[in-house]
C-alpha cells in the first residue's frame, strides 16, 4: 500500500499562474487541488485563528523512501504559507501558522460579553450527549474545548485526553470548564442536579461565553451561527440563541421565550409548531427545527413570551424573578 502525507496550505493570498511544485527525487509530489474556498470548508482552528483565508493549495507526497523527502516537502509548504500569508495542515501534525493571527480582545470587568446557549428538555441526560458534544466542538469550535477543568474553582486538571474528559463530565454534575482564549467558559446546567433547591421549571442548558467583539469578525460570526445550528440539532434543543449581552433566560430557569431573541436563534419542538413563522419564514435546518438571524426574526405569539418585569440595565445581575412567566408553557407537563 502506498503511503502518503498531505500538505494543505490555506492562505489569504492566491499565487501566480506559473506556480509549480518542486520535483523531489525518489518520490511523488503532486498537486491535488488549487482553488478558492468558502468559509465552510476552512478547518475550524484556522478559521478562528486567521481572518481572510480564501485559497487552498493541496499537495501530496507519496512513495517516499527517505525522511529527507518529507523535510523538503515540509519546508516548501511552510515557505509557501509564509509567502501567501496562510497556514499549513500536515497529516498527523499540528497546524503551523505562517501569517498574522487574529488578535484576541482584551477581557476586563467592563468587557461586553456574548453567549451562545441552547436549552433542551430536562428528560434528556447530558451523559448520553457528551460524546457528541465534544466531537462537535472539536470539528466546529475547538476554542470551546477546555484549557482547564475540575469540580471546583479554580480548576486544576489540564485538558489532554478527550476520553478522560468525557468520563469526568459523566461523573460530575456541575463541572467547572475553562475554555481556550479568547473563549472564556462553557457552562453545563444539568436540570437533574439534586442539589439545586430553588423552585421553578428547570431545563437543561449548555452555553459558551466569549467577548462580544468577536462577533464583528466575519469568520467568528460564521462559526458561531453554524455552531448554534449544529448544537441545537446535537442536543435536540427547543430554543437556542446567540445573545450579545444578557439573555432574557436566566441559566436553566425556563419561563418562556425571551423577549430579546438575540442576533440569531433556533426553535425546535414544541415551540416550532406554535410559531407559524418557523415553518413559513425560518431556515429549515431539520424536520421541526428552524433558524433565524437578525433582522428577520420570527413573530412569537405573546402568550409564549416571558416579559421582563422592569427595565434591566447592562451590568445588572439577573434573577428568574426579574421575568414574568409566559401565560403558555408548552414544555411543562
Amino acid at each position: 500500500m502506498s503511503k502518503f502525507i498531505d500538505f494543505k496550505i490555506w492562505s489569504r493570498e492566491g499565487h501566480l499562474d506559473d506556480f509549480r511544485l518542486p520535483k523531489i527525487s525518489d518520490c511523488t509530489f503532486e498537486l491535488i487541488e488549487d482553488r478558492e474556498v468558502s468559509l465552510d470548508e476552512i478547518p475550524a482552528e484556522i478559521l478562528l485563528s486567521m481572518d481572510g483565508i480564501r485559497y487552498l493549495v493541496h499537495a501530496r507526497l507519496s512513495d517516499y523512501q527517505f525522511e529527507s523527502a518529507i523535510e523538503y516537502a515540509r519546508k516548501f509548504a511552510l515557505k509557501t504559507a509564509s509567502s501567501l500569508d496562510g497556514a499549513v495542515e500536515e497529516t498527523d501534525k499540528p497546524t503551523v501558522f505562517g501569517g498574522d493571527k487574529i488578535l484576541p480582545p482584551q477581557i476586563t470587568e467592563y468587557t461586553q460579553m456574548l453567549t451562545l446557549s441552547v436549552w433542551f428538555s430536562a428528560e434528556k441526560k447530558f451523559t448520553d450527549l457528551y460524546g457528541d458534544i465534544i466531537a462537535l466542538l472539536e470539528k466546529e469550535f475547538p476554542f470551546a474545548l477546555p484549557s482547564k477543568y475540575g469540580k471546583e474553582m479554580p480548576p486544576e486538571q489540564i485538558y489532554g485526553d478527550k476520553n478522560a474528559f468525557i468520563e469526568f463530565l459523566n461523573d460530575t454534575p456541575a463541572p467547572v470548564w475553562y475554555a481556550q482564549k479568547p473563549v472564556t467558559h462553557v457552562h453545563i446546567n444539568d436540570a437533574n442536579r439534586a442539589e439545586a433547591k430553588r423552585e421553578g421549571l428547570r431545563v437543561n442548558r449548555i452555553s459558551i461565553r466569549m467577548p462580544d467583539a468577536l462577533y464583528e469578525i466575519d469568520e467568528w460570526k460564521f462559526a458561531l451561527r453554524r455552531l448554534l445550528k449544529s448544537l441545537t440539532l446535537t442536543v435536540g434543543g427547543f430554543f437556542g440563541q446567540i445573545c450579545r449581552g444578557e439573555s432574557g433566560v436566566v441559566s436553566w430557569w425556563w419561563q418562556g421565550v425571551p423577549l430579546e431573541l438575540g442576533v440569531a436563534c433556533t426553535f425546535g419542538e414544541p415551540y416550532y409548531s406554535l410559531i407559524p413563522d418557523c415553518a413559513e419564514k425560518g431556515e429549515q435546518i431539520a424536520d421541526g427545527v428552524a433558524y433565524f438571524e437578525e433582522p428577520y426574526g420570527p413573530y412569537v405569539p405573546t402568550e409564549l413570551v416571558s416579559m421582563p418585569k422592569k427595565k434591566l440595565f447592562a451590568k445588572e445581575r439577573l434573577y428568574p424573578d426579574n421575568f414574568a412567566r409566559a401565560p403558555k408553557m408548552p414544555i411543562e407537563k
